[in-house]
């Protein structure tokens, strides 16, 4: 006998159907006669409880916090599928694209055989360093609303404002922050979206910069008040916001 591997069959009396195959580099399938890593299964799986990986701090070295990881998160997709292959399990999945989690969260991908993989247990602690990072956001974003609130500082809703915003990154792509990534704009702040970026003044260096906008507050109807500036430009706004002028 010349086979490479060795394969484990069940006989129900009239047939004999394949169920195991070992392959010569030490790969073990359960379900299908081509594993690409060390075991694959062609179905559930399942047990009484969890799969423990080796994670103690001991065994490893250049220990880092994940940074940007809620932009990471927000970086994935998301979808429902069927498989292709009819001996794979039926029905509608979800999951991810390993192609695209490639082009944000390369780590958890790999090739096994002729298919790319994602570690999905490891996106486990990306997902609660983004949840800390958005809780962060929001305290201080409740902090600034509350403040925002007692003053009663708004604009009117077609105010125009310079908003720099990302564009839709191509599947898989990776993002490099270059300026043709973004696309400048000049939109009404009722058609603002949380994640753009406002041009504003920076009162440490006096300097207009891009700011993130991490949220949004609706003061809702208030008394407008118009201002005609010497230039002739008017400005709509509420009796209490803050101006700069030049004495």
């Amino acid at each position: 006998d010349n086979k490479t591997f060795i394969d484990f069959y069940t006989h129900n009396g009239i047939t004999e159907d394949e169920r195991m195959r070992i392959t010569s580099a030490g790969n073990v399938g359960i379900g299908t006669t081509g594993p690409g890593r060390k075991l694959f299964v062609n179905g559930d799986a399942g047990g009484t409880t969890g799969w423990y990986n080796d994670s103690d701090e001991n065994l490893k070295k250049n220990i880092a916090t994940i940074p940007n990881a809620l932009d990471k998160i927000m970086g994935l997709r998301g979808v429902s599928y069927e498989w292709k292959d009819p001996n794979r399990p039926a029905g509608e999945h979800v999951g991810f694209l390993a192609q695209e989690v490639q082009g944000v969260v390369p780590e958890v991908v790999s090739k096994g055989g002729n298919f790319y993989g994602v570690d999905y247990s490891s996106l486990v602690p990306l997902t609660v360093n983004a949840i800390q990072e958005q809780q962060n956001q929001i305290a201080l974003l409740n902090t600034k609303t509350a403040n925002l609130a007692l003053e009663g500082q708004c604009v009117t809703g077609d105010t125009l404002l310079p908003i720099r915003r990302r564009r839709k990154r191509k599947q898989g792509s990776a993002e490099d922050n270059n300026e043709d990534d973004y696309e400048y704009i000049l939109l009404p702040i009722c058609e603002v979206e949380v994640g753009d970026e406002v041009l504003s003044l920076n009162e440490d260096t006096d300097k207009t910069e891009y700011h993130c906008i991490n949220g949004l507050l609706d003061m809702g109807v208030r008394e407008i008040y118009e201002l005609t500036t010497a230039s002739g430009r008017k400005i709509r706004t509420t009796d209490n916001h803050p101006y700069l002028v030049q004495m």
